[in-house]
């Protein structure tokens, strides 16, 4: 909505994502370092296993609940991603808010 709303200020664009190195501009100890948040926060997909215990069709129920955890994570985290990395650059020292509020960062 911001994105789009024209609401998230002048440097929100898309090609945010791409311009001053891309979505990784200083190396994969980003990318790596949130993976094991993503990780710890969907380790909760394992209840799939006990789940499947008392399910009356279990050979359907875990593929399904294996495919929308795997869903799930493309919307809402890499989705989630995408829209953050549009509003503001890579290379932006201060918080949008903080600039148009005049606080001292």
């Amino acid at each position: 909505w911001l994105l789009f709303s024209g609401n998230g200020g002048p440097q929100a664009s898309v090609s945010n994502l791409w311009d001053q190195g891309g979505f990784l501009p200083h190396g994969f100890t980003g990318l790596v370092m949130m993976m094991a948040i993503i990780m710890f926060s969907f380790g909760g997909l394992e209840l799939v296993g006990i789940t499947a215990a008392e399910a009356d069709n279990p050979e359907q129920s875990i593929t399904k609940a294996t495919n929308q955890g795997i869903y799930r994570i493309l919307i809402f985290y890499i989705g989630s991603l995408a829209v953050l990395l549009s509003l503001m650059p890579t290379s932006t020292s201060l918080p949008y808010s903080a600039t148009t509020r005049r606080w001292s960062v």
